[in-house]
């Protein structure tokens, strides 16, 4: 069964609100702060410039309008903000850490580390405890994009153990445990989570995924659905939702569910390609080329896999090796694909190609004896009898139990030698 949670990640912004004098200041920091929190974000924007207009060397007003910015997607604007917050106070950690920030959200890795240790080394700078807290779960969420689990879960619990029991903590904890197979504790945490909020949208579908791996259906139906129920605006959801209904064997109805989110978020290109592997599943070819095809033009480089896939059901295999060998391109080794991809060209007599194909797989996964059974059968189909042979024989090797190949040497020492 595929695992699935929701991918969008559960950071949070260090705005910095000092007790700031004059009382002006503070005066006009509240008023922007408080638009801020009514998600009116153009609206703090122009508060915040309006206070940048009466104190143009005030960090803090950059820093707030900075992510404001980033609120609504203009991040270039965030940054020179951020950077502008920076170079008028070097020693704000608040600055700092939203920038990072900022810089994880665009895949910037490398700068988000660079601003969040300055964070953590200005951190009993922080103006309160919050700040602290938000620059640990980023710094964790960061650890768990760069591939480092374990570290990850040593700074969510760093946050946890400030004792703000924020429920995005525990949720983000709770998606790095489900990567490390941890299901059991992933619960907990998102448990905890909905303990702290019990309007927690994105708990919800994080324990519906897992209880999805775990093949407990109805429940994660009823978890995925109470998600939708509080948020109806998260795109991750509906994902969620019909990847449930097409476990339950429900296909018309995941159909439905991915078409709504298409409706709403017509660039979504999950949404493309997981309504594409529906209509794949019910073997309507022509609409998951359709899917797939809009998958991949909208930034999803699965959708060259289920293109290639698509176009071998129908015979295109000039086609579906163009498509298999684009997504090899830009994803780089999957052993799956180089499999599809040596097939295709067996299909159509590319021997040399086919070959070379399946021992990029041997070599990418040593102890598998289906390449080795591919090989067999393509040397059979090029009248090359004792390679064919000791191609079976290596995959005996490795699956001793495996009848096929064993039927396939008796069968050319009888038809052939």
């Amino acid at each position: 069964m595929k695992k699935v949670r929701v991918a969008i990640l559960i950071l949070a912004c260090a705005l910095a609100f000092t007790s700031c004098k004059p009382s002006e200041k503070e005066t006009l920091n509240e008023e922007a702060y408080q638009l801020y929190l009514l998600k009116d974000f153009n609206g703090a924007i122009q508060s915040y410039t309006k206070a940048i207009d009466s104190y143009p060397d005030y960090s803090d007003f950059y820093t707030n309008r900075g992510m404001s910015y980033h609120e609504i997607g203009e991040n270039e604007l965030a940054i020179k903000d951020l950077d502008k917050a920076i170079e008028l106070d070097s020693k704000s950690p608040e600055a700092y850490s939203s920038r990072g920030y900022v810089n994880l959200i665009q895949g910037y890795n490398n700068s988000a580390l660079e601003d969040l240790n300055k964070a953590l080394d200005l951190k009993k700078r922080f103006e309160s405890k919050d700040g602290l807290m938000l620059t640990y779960l980023n710094m964790g969420t960061l650890k768990s994009v760069l591939g480092n689990k374990n570290d990850a879960l040593e700074w969510y619990d760093k946050a946890i153990n400030l004792g703000n029991d924020d429920p995005g903590v525990y949720n983000a904890k709770g998606m790095v445990l489900i990567d490390l197979e941890r299901c059991d504790d992933a619960l907990n945490c998102f448990n905890s989570a909905l303990e702290a909020d019990p309007n927690f949208a994105y708990a919800f579908s994080n324990r519906a995924s897992v209880y999805f791996i775990q093949g407990k259906l109805d429940i994660a139906m009823a978890d995925i659905s109470t998600a939708l129920r509080i948020e109806s605006n998260v795109p991750q959801f509906y994902i969620i939702q019909g990847q449930i209904l097409s476990a339950l064997d429900n296909s018309e109805e995941a159909i439905k569910v991915y078409s709504a989110a298409i409706s709403i978020w017509p660039g979504y290109a999950e949404a493309y390609f997981q309504r594409g592997n529906e209509y794949f599943k019910n073997e309507k070819f022509t609409d998951a080329i359709f899917d797939f095809t809009f998958a991949k033009d909208y930034g999803l480089n699965e959708g060259y896999k289920g293109l290639g896939k698509a176009f071998r059901k129908i015979g295109q295999n000039e086609d579906a090796i163009v498509s298999f060998s684009k997504y090899l391109d830009v994803a780089g080794d999957d052993t799956n694909i180089y499999m599809e991809l040596g097939i295709t060209y067996k299909e159509i007599k590319a021997y040399e190609k086919a070959l070379s194909t399946f021992d990029r797989v041997i070599t990418l996964t040593k102890d598998f004896a289906e390449p080795y059974i591919l090989k067999g059968l393509t040397y059979e189909e090029m009248g090359k009898y004792h390679e064919a042979i000791n191609m079976f024989n290596k995959a005996i090797e490795l699956e001793p139990d495996n009848q096929m190949p064993k039927d396939k040497i008796k069968y050319i020492q009888e038809t052939f030698q």
